[in-house]
């Protein structure tokens, strides 16, 4: 399997947007760079070590990678380039970081079926390209944070499986109208373990 040399050389530099979009070009055919699924990282520091070419394709997809420990809050230095990020069905602990707010082009989070605790950062309604938003499966709680009314881009959100309670803010009253599809605790029907949302205007 080749690779040219120039690209390996210029891999040593920053990663800025337009070299990662030359870079992604060049590169992404072969198929040495078509998948991006480690079968096993038992530490967030182990990103860090990872060949840096590979995060140039704006899609980071680590599902079920045995992934540990807090959000890797290192990823920030993607977040010029990163579309896509996937770490689906791992271990990560602790609360989101407000450093989310920083991937402002993310189209797609997901971090369904992770250990992820506390309320969900007011920084996330700064992500405004999110089309797609998947955090079920978690042990989130505390209310929805108004500013998620602030994603128009959304279609389709997840929320349950978690802990969240309170009831759906009034800024988030056009999702109906918009048709974004909604999946959540709703009260009464949350299993008795878990929080529940009132729906309010959702209902």
């Amino acid at each position: 399997m080749i690779i040219p040399i120039v690209n390996l050389f210029l891999l040593s530099f920053p990663l800025t947007s337009f070299f990662c979009s030359q870079l992604s070009s060049s590169l992404h055919p072969h198929p040495l760079f078509q998948d991006l699924s480690p079968s096993s990282f038992n530490d967030t520091l182990a990103l860090t070590d990872h060949p840096h070419h590979l995060w140039c394709t704006g899609v980071l997809n680590l599902n079920g990678t045995s992934l540990g420990g807090q959000f890797p809050v290192h990823l920030a230095s993607l977040a010029p380039t990163l579309e896509q990020l996937h770490l689906e069905g791992n271990f990560l602990q602790g609360s989101m970081p407000t450093e989310i707010g920083l991937f402002t082009r993310l189209e797609s989070l997901s971090l369904e079926g992770n250990l992820l605790t506390g309320s969900l950062p007011t920084e996330l309604g700064l992500c405004t390209r999110l089309r797609s938003l998947t955090l079920g499966k978690n042990e989130l709680s505390g209310e929805l944070p108004s500013e998620l009314g602030q994603l128009f881009s959304l279609r389709t959100v997840s929320l349950d499986g978690n802990r969240f309670t309170g009831t759906v803010p009034s800024d988030l009253c056009d999702w109906k109208d918009r048709g974004v599809a909604y999946t959540g605790d709703f009260c009464p029907q949350s299993t008795s373990n878990l929080g529940c949302i009132e729906p309010g205007c959702l209902q």
